[in-house]
Protein backbone atom coordinates (compact mmCIF):
# COMPACT_ATOMS: atom_id res chain seq x y z
CA UNK A 1 0.00 0.00 0.00
CA UNK A 2 1.26 3.29 -1.13
CA UNK A 3 1.33 6.45 0.61
CA UNK A 4 -0.85 8.74 -1.29
CA UNK A 5 -4.45 7.75 -0.38
CA UNK A 6 -3.25 7.00 3.28
CA UNK A 7 -1.34 9.98 4.40
CA UNK A 8 -1.50 13.95 3.83
CA UNK A 9 0.78 16.01 4.20
CA UNK A 10 1.00 18.42 7.56
CA UNK A 11 3.84 20.66 6.26
CA UNK A 12 1.25 22.23 3.53
CA UNK A 13 -1.39 22.78 6.14
CA UNK A 14 -1.83 26.43 7.38
CA UNK A 15 -1.23 25.71 10.60
CA UNK A 16 2.95 25.44 10.23
CA UNK A 17 5.23 28.32 11.06
CA UNK A 18 8.07 29.92 9.59
CA UNK A 19 11.59 29.02 11.41
CA UNK A 20 12.02 32.64 11.95
CA UNK A 21 9.12 33.18 13.32
CA UNK A 22 9.23 31.01 15.96
CA UNK A 23 12.48 31.13 16.79
CA UNK A 24 13.31 35.27 16.77
CA UNK A 25 14.39 35.17 20.44
CA UNK A 26 17.57 33.05 19.31
CA UNK A 27 18.73 34.51 16.23
CA UNK A 28 21.52 37.05 17.58
CA UNK A 29 22.97 33.29 19.21
CA UNK A 30 26.64 32.32 18.49
CA UNK A 31 27.53 29.00 17.14
CA UNK A 32 29.62 26.58 19.72
CA UNK A 33 32.90 24.69 18.87
CA UNK A 34 32.76 22.80 22.19
CA UNK A 35 32.83 18.83 21.11
CA UNK A 36 33.13 18.26 24.86
CA UNK A 37 30.85 15.31 26.39
CA UNK A 38 28.18 18.02 27.76
CA UNK A 39 24.59 18.36 27.40
CA UNK A 40 23.93 21.07 24.51
CA UNK A 41 22.13 24.90 25.06
CA UNK A 42 19.28 25.60 23.26
CA UNK A 43 21.60 27.71 21.58
CA UNK A 44 23.41 25.15 20.19
CA UNK A 45 20.79 23.54 18.56
CA UNK A 46 19.59 26.40 16.85
CA UNK A 47 22.97 27.17 15.35
CA UNK A 48 23.14 23.57 14.22
CA UNK A 49 19.61 23.79 12.41
CA UNK A 50 20.53 27.40 10.54
CA UNK A 51 23.74 25.56 9.15
CA UNK A 52 22.16 22.45 8.49
CA UNK A 53 19.34 24.36 6.87
CA UNK A 54 21.90 26.31 4.44
CA UNK A 55 23.38 22.66 3.23
CA UNK A 56 20.58 21.30 1.33
CA UNK A 57 23.03 19.72 -1.17
CA UNK A 58 24.48 17.52 1.83
CA UNK A 59 20.72 15.97 3.08
CA UNK A 60 17.39 16.76 3.16
CA UNK A 61 17.10 19.51 5.58
CA UNK A 62 13.18 20.02 6.47
CA UNK A 63 12.02 16.63 7.38
CA UNK A 64 8.38 16.38 6.18
CA UNK A 65 6.00 15.57 8.38
CA UNK A 66 2.77 13.29 6.88
CA UNK A 67 -0.77 11.99 8.81
CA UNK A 68 -0.63 8.64 9.66
CA UNK A 69 -3.28 6.47 8.45
CA UNK A 70 -7.06 5.89 9.32
CA UNK A 71 -5.65 2.20 10.41
CA UNK A 72 -3.36 3.90 12.70
CA UNK A 73 -5.89 5.87 14.29
CA UNK A 74 -8.27 3.34 14.87
CA UNK A 75 -5.56 1.15 16.31
CA UNK A 76 -4.34 3.78 18.11
CA UNK A 77 -7.50 4.20 20.25
CA UNK A 78 -7.94 7.84 18.73
CA UNK A 79 -4.45 9.24 18.60
CA UNK A 80 -3.90 11.58 15.81
CA UNK A 81 -0.59 10.34 14.89
CA UNK A 82 1.92 11.95 12.54
CA UNK A 83 5.09 10.54 11.25
CA UNK A 84 8.31 12.28 10.22
CA UNK A 85 10.30 10.81 7.52
CA UNK A 86 13.71 10.80 8.59
CA UNK A 87 14.11 7.54 6.91
CA UNK A 88 14.05 9.40 4.01
CA UNK A 89 17.50 11.20 4.62
CA UNK A 90 20.42 10.37 2.03
CA UNK A 91 21.67 7.39 4.44
CA UNK A 92 18.16 6.77 5.46
CA UNK A 93 18.89 8.15 9.06
CA UNK A 94 18.38 10.70 11.27
CA UNK A 95 21.99 10.61 12.39
CA UNK A 96 23.13 12.46 9.63
CA UNK A 97 22.44 15.81 11.58
CA UNK A 98 24.41 15.22 14.72
CA UNK A 99 27.33 13.83 12.42
CA UNK A 100 27.20 17.13 10.26
CA UNK A 101 26.99 19.43 13.33
CA UNK A 102 30.40 17.78 14.21
CA UNK A 103 32.47 17.73 11.56
CA UNK A 104 31.96 21.23 10.67
CA UNK A 105 32.94 21.79 14.28
CA UNK A 106 36.58 20.56 13.18
CA UNK A 107 39.25 22.12 11.38
CA UNK A 108 40.84 21.11 7.87
CA UNK A 109 44.18 20.40 9.32
CA UNK A 110 42.14 18.08 12.01
CA UNK A 111 40.02 16.65 9.09
CA UNK A 112 42.88 15.74 7.18
CA UNK A 113 44.03 13.48 9.48
CA UNK A 114 41.05 11.44 9.06
CA UNK A 115 37.88 10.24 11.61
CA UNK A 116 37.34 7.08 13.93
CA UNK A 117 33.69 6.28 15.23
CA UNK A 118 31.94 3.65 16.57
CA UNK A 119 29.06 2.70 15.61
CA UNK A 120 25.95 -0.44 15.25
CA UNK A 121 25.70 0.88 11.67
CA UNK A 122 23.28 3.93 11.30
CA UNK A 123 25.75 6.89 12.99
CA UNK A 124 28.64 5.01 10.94
CA UNK A 125 27.24 5.33 7.33
CA UNK A 126 26.74 9.22 8.13
CA UNK A 127 30.35 9.51 9.16
CA UNK A 128 31.28 7.92 6.22
CA UNK A 129 28.78 9.77 3.59
CA UNK A 130 30.12 13.42 5.27
CA UNK A 131 33.56 11.65 5.21
CA UNK A 132 33.57 10.84 1.43
CA UNK A 133 31.98 14.49 0.51
CA UNK A 134 34.50 16.08 2.36
CA UNK A 135 37.36 14.18 0.84
CA UNK A 136 38.86 13.08 4.34
CA UNK A 137 39.88 8.82 5.54
CA UNK A 138 37.11 7.68 8.02
CA UNK A 139 37.06 4.18 9.86
CA UNK A 140 34.30 3.01 11.77
CA UNK A 141 34.04 0.08 14.63
CA UNK A 142 31.18 -1.99 14.27
CA UNK A 143 29.87 -4.98 16.76
CA UNK A 144 30.12 -8.42 15.01
CA UNK A 145 26.47 -8.83 14.76
CA UNK A 146 25.99 -5.43 12.90
CA UNK A 147 24.05 -6.24 10.30
CA UNK A 148 24.95 -7.18 6.54
CA UNK A 149 23.18 -4.03 4.78
CA UNK A 150 24.35 -1.16 7.15
CA UNK A 151 28.16 -2.92 7.11
CA UNK A 152 27.75 -2.14 3.27
CA UNK A 153 26.04 1.05 3.22
CA UNK A 154 29.26 2.33 5.37
CA UNK A 155 31.75 0.78 2.97
CA UNK A 156 29.85 1.97 -0.05
CA UNK A 157 30.63 5.61 1.45
CA UNK A 158 34.23 4.37 1.32
CA UNK A 159 34.46 3.99 5.00
CA UNK A 160 36.79 1.04 6.65
CA UNK A 161 35.06 -1.39 8.93
CA UNK A 162 36.72 -3.16 11.91
CA UNK A 163 34.59 -5.45 13.55
CA UNK A 164 34.80 -5.32 17.35
CA UNK A 165 32.94 -6.79 20.40
CA UNK A 166 29.36 -7.91 20.72
CA UNK A 167 27.54 -4.55 21.65
CA UNK A 168 27.74 -1.23 20.52
CA UNK A 169 29.36 -0.57 23.76
CA UNK A 170 32.34 -3.20 23.05
CA UNK A 171 32.74 -1.33 19.56
CA UNK A 172 32.55 2.27 21.42
CA UNK A 173 35.31 1.78 23.77
CA UNK A 174 37.44 0.28 21.61
CA UNK A 175 37.30 2.80 18.44
CA UNK A 176 38.16 5.37 21.03
CA UNK A 177 41.23 3.62 21.88
CA UNK A 178 42.24 3.65 18.30
CA UNK A 179 42.02 6.91 17.77
CA UNK A 180 43.65 7.94 20.53
CA UNK A 181 46.58 5.78 19.60
CA UNK A 182 46.83 6.65 15.86
CA UNK A 183 45.77 10.55 16.63
CA UNK A 184 42.97 10.66 15.06
CA UNK A 185 39.75 12.81 16.07
CA UNK A 186 36.73 10.09 17.50
CA UNK A 187 33.13 11.51 16.04
CA UNK A 188 30.95 10.79 19.59
CA UNK A 189 27.52 10.39 18.92
CA UNK A 190 26.73 11.90 21.98
CA UNK A 191 29.14 14.94 22.16
CA UNK A 192 27.68 18.22 22.62
CA UNK A 193 27.57 18.96 19.05
CA UNK A 194 26.59 15.76 18.08
CA UNK A 195 23.26 15.76 20.40
CA UNK A 196 22.77 19.78 19.38
CA UNK A 197 22.65 18.32 15.67
CA UNK A 198 19.62 15.80 16.77
CA UNK A 199 17.84 18.09 18.39
CA UNK A 200 17.40 19.86 14.92
CA UNK A 201 14.62 17.49 14.49
CA UNK A 202 12.54 18.55 17.46
CA UNK A 203 12.56 21.92 15.05
CA UNK A 204 11.96 20.64 12.29
CA UNK A 205 8.91 18.84 13.88
CA UNK A 206 8.06 22.45 15.75
CA UNK A 207 7.70 24.62 12.99
CA UNK A 208 5.47 22.38 10.78
CA UNK A 209 3.33 21.32 14.14
CA UNK A 210 3.42 24.44 16.51
CA UNK A 211 0.32 22.69 18.06
CA UNK A 212 1.95 18.97 18.96
CA UNK A 213 1.24 17.69 22.35
CA UNK A 214 3.60 14.92 22.27
CA UNK A 215 6.82 14.20 20.44
CA UNK A 216 7.22 10.32 21.02
CA UNK A 217 10.96 8.71 19.86
CA UNK A 218 12.73 5.61 19.71
CA UNK A 219 15.94 5.62 22.89
CA UNK A 220 19.13 3.68 22.44
CA UNK A 221 21.85 5.27 24.77
CA UNK A 222 19.75 8.66 24.99
CA UNK A 223 21.48 10.91 22.66
CA UNK A 224 18.30 12.00 20.06
CA UNK A 225 15.94 11.79 22.87
CA UNK A 226 17.90 14.32 24.74
CA UNK A 227 17.99 17.19 22.13
CA UNK A 228 14.94 16.29 21.07
CA UNK A 229 13.72 17.37 25.00
CA UNK A 230 16.33 20.21 25.18
CA UNK A 231 14.76 21.85 22.24
CA UNK A 232 10.81 21.11 22.77
CA UNK A 233 10.79 22.19 26.36
CA UNK A 234 12.36 25.29 25.47
CA UNK A 235 9.96 26.31 22.62
CA UNK A 236 7.01 25.18 25.40
CA UNK A 237 7.90 27.69 27.03
CA UNK A 238 8.34 30.04 23.71
CA UNK A 239 4.94 29.18 23.46
CA UNK A 240 3.31 28.76 26.76
CA UNK A 241 1.96 25.12 26.68
CA UNK A 242 2.83 21.59 27.63
CA UNK A 243 4.84 19.53 25.06
CA UNK A 244 5.30 16.40 26.03
CA UNK A 245 8.81 14.31 25.33
CA UNK A 246 8.48 10.48 25.57
CA UNK A 247 10.92 8.04 24.73
CA UNK A 248 10.14 4.68 23.71
CA UNK A 249 12.53 1.53 24.40
CA UNK A 250 12.55 -2.18 23.02
CA UNK A 251 11.42 -4.61 26.54
CA UNK A 252 15.10 -6.73 25.29
CA UNK A 253 17.29 -3.64 25.46
CA UNK A 254 15.36 -1.04 28.02
CA UNK A 255 18.67 0.57 29.44
CA UNK A 256 17.17 3.75 29.85
CA UNK A 257 13.90 2.45 31.12
CA UNK A 258 15.18 0.47 33.91
CA UNK A 259 18.09 3.77 34.59
CA UNK A 260 15.03 6.20 34.41
CA UNK A 261 13.25 3.48 37.10
CA UNK A 262 16.05 3.06 39.31
CA UNK A 263 16.95 6.38 39.51
CA UNK A 264 20.97 5.61 38.44
CA UNK A 265 22.52 4.50 35.68
CA UNK A 266 21.80 0.66 34.83
CA UNK A 267 23.74 -1.20 32.57
CA UNK A 268 22.31 -4.39 31.08
CA UNK A 269 23.64 -7.71 30.57
CA UNK A 270 22.72 -8.57 27.36
CA UNK A 271 20.30 -6.54 24.32
CA UNK A 272 18.37 -9.22 22.64
CA UNK A 273 15.77 -7.23 20.17
CA UNK A 274 15.36 -7.03 16.42
CA UNK A 275 16.09 -3.40 16.79
CA UNK A 276 19.77 -3.76 16.13
CA UNK A 277 20.27 0.23 16.39
CA UNK A 278 18.83 0.08 20.10
CA UNK A 279 21.09 -2.67 21.38
CA UNK A 280 23.06 -0.14 24.04
CA UNK A 281 23.55 -1.79 27.63
CA UNK A 282 24.28 1.41 29.35
CA UNK A 283 22.83 5.32 28.77
CA UNK A 284 25.42 8.06 28.19
CA UNK A 285 26.48 9.16 31.68
CA UNK A 286 26.07 12.91 30.67
CA UNK A 287 23.23 12.72 29.31
CA UNK A 288 21.27 10.80 31.91
CA UNK A 289 19.89 14.26 33.69
CA UNK A 290 18.58 15.59 30.60
CA UNK A 291 16.83 12.50 30.49
CA UNK A 292 15.52 12.17 34.39
CA UNK A 293 15.06 16.09 34.33
CA UNK A 294 13.49 17.26 30.65
CA UNK A 295 11.70 13.77 29.61
CA UNK A 296 8.45 13.01 30.41
CA UNK A 297 8.62 9.43 30.55
CA UNK A 298 10.09 6.47 29.02
CA UNK A 299 8.25 3.19 27.66
CA UNK A 300 9.12 -0.38 26.48
CA UNK A 301 7.49 -1.78 23.83
CA UNK A 302 7.05 -5.45 23.25
CA UNK A 303 9.46 -7.22 20.53
CA UNK A 304 6.25 -9.16 18.84
CA UNK A 305 5.37 -5.44 18.65
CA UNK A 306 8.27 -4.10 17.11
CA UNK A 307 8.11 -7.00 14.48
CA UNK A 308 4.69 -6.51 13.41
CA UNK A 309 5.08 -2.32 13.36
CA UNK A 310 7.81 -3.24 10.60
CA UNK A 311 5.57 -4.89 8.53
CA UNK A 312 3.00 -2.76 9.58
CA UNK A 313 4.34 0.55 8.58
CA UNK A 314 6.41 -0.71 5.63
CA UNK A 315 2.87 -1.40 3.67
CA UNK A 316 1.67 2.00 5.57
CA UNK A 317 4.69 4.15 4.26
CA UNK A 318 5.08 2.29 0.97
CA UNK A 319 9.15 1.94 2.47
CA UNK A 320 11.15 -0.53 4.20
CA UNK A 321 11.58 1.06 7.89
CA UNK A 322 14.28 -0.92 10.52
CA UNK A 323 12.90 -1.98 13.95
CA UNK A 324 14.16 0.79 15.85
CA UNK A 325 11.91 3.45 13.28
CA UNK A 326 8.88 1.80 14.81
CA UNK A 327 9.21 1.91 18.24
CA UNK A 328 7.36 5.41 18.64
CA UNK A 329 4.02 4.37 16.36
CA UNK A 330 3.83 0.85 17.87
CA UNK A 331 3.97 1.98 21.73
CA UNK A 332 1.04 3.93 21.16
CA UNK A 333 -0.92 1.11 19.46
CA UNK A 334 0.42 -1.53 22.05
CA UNK A 335 -0.99 0.42 24.78
CA UNK A 336 -4.14 1.30 22.25
CA UNK A 337 -3.25 5.10 23.18
CA UNK A 338 -2.70 5.09 26.75
CA UNK A 339 1.18 5.17 28.08
CA UNK A 340 2.59 3.72 30.89
CA UNK A 341 6.50 3.88 31.67
CA UNK A 342 9.15 3.85 34.18
CA UNK A 343 8.08 6.44 36.59
CA UNK A 344 4.71 4.58 36.79
CA UNK A 345 2.82 7.32 35.19
CA UNK A 346 -0.09 6.78 32.84
CA UNK A 347 0.19 9.13 29.76
CA UNK A 348 -3.29 9.60 27.92
CA UNK A 349 -2.78 10.58 24.26
CA UNK A 350 -6.20 9.77 23.29
CA UNK A 351 -8.03 12.28 20.83
CA UNK A 352 -4.42 14.24 21.31
CA UNK A 353 -1.87 14.97 18.21
CA UNK A 354 1.35 13.11 18.76
CA UNK A 355 4.68 13.09 16.47
CA UNK A 356 7.02 10.33 16.16
CA UNK A 357 9.62 9.98 14.02
CA UNK A 358 10.39 6.72 11.72
CA UNK A 359 14.65 6.91 12.66
CA UNK A 360 15.54 5.20 10.43
CA UNK A 361 15.13 2.63 6.90
CA UNK A 362 18.18 0.19 6.85
CA UNK A 363 17.23 -2.57 7.17
CA UNK A 364 18.26 -6.51 5.57
CA UNK A 365 15.73 -7.98 2.80
CA UNK A 366 17.03 -11.41 5.34
CA UNK A 367 15.22 -9.56 8.52
CA UNK A 368 11.71 -8.77 6.65
CA UNK A 369 11.82 -12.28 5.68
CA UNK A 370 11.87 -13.90 8.85
CA UNK A 371 8.85 -11.35 10.04
CA UNK A 372 7.25 -12.90 7.23
CA UNK A 373 8.03 -16.39 8.41
CA UNK A 374 6.87 -15.27 12.19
Amino acid sequence: MGTTNQVHCLADTKRSVSPNKLLNALQDTQPSTDRSLAPPTIYDIWQAYTHISAERELFSSHTKLIKGSPLLHKLSNGVEIFLALENKQPTHSFKIRGVFAELMALPPETLNKGVFTASSGNHGTAVAYLAKKLGIPCEVVVPTAVSDIKASMIEAHGGIIIRHGLTYDDAYRHAKQLAKERHSTFIDVSSRLAVAGQGTLALDILTQAPDVDAILLPVGGGALLAGVAIAAKEFAKIRQREILVIGAEPDGAACCYESLKAGKLVTLDCCETIADGLRVQTPDAHLFPILQNQVDEIVKVPEKSIRWGMGLLAGICDSLLEGAAVLGPMALLSGKGVLKGARGKEIDLRGKKVVTPLTGGNVDPSTMETLIVD
